[in-house]
């Protein structure tokens, strides 16, 4: 998982906004280059959700000290591009206009 990238979509609902509120609560927005990438609407829930746990005198637990998986996992960073190339030649070859054949 990259740090600078959206990555909302792989959480569940209820607990990226409590991540979110978390964040919020912790004035880390900014150390974290993920939540710019989540939509309002959950922006809205995490801050319903903090004023809540305010009212409530709950403080939500620290977290604990993360690191960047890509340097666990170098390849990680280079999932996205091919080192193999497009062949037109290659019988499983589908350029932009071209079908795969079955």
């Amino acid at each position: 998982m990259l740090a600078d990238a959206a990555q909302h979509a792989l959480f569940h609902r209820d607990s990226l906004c409590d991540m979110l509120a978390t964040v919020m609560y912790r004035h880390k927005l900014d150390d974290t280059p993920w939540a710019k990438y989540v939509p309002t609407a959950y922006y809205v829930v995490a801050e319903v959700l903090l004023e809540s746990w305010l009212e409530r005198g709950v403080v939500p637990p620290e977290w604990p000290e993360l690191h960047n998986l890509t340097e666990d996992h170098p390849s990680v960073s280079d999932s996205s591009s091919s080192e193999e190339g497009n062949d037109p030649e290659d019988p499983d070859f589908a350029g932009p206009l071209q079908k795969r054949k079955r």
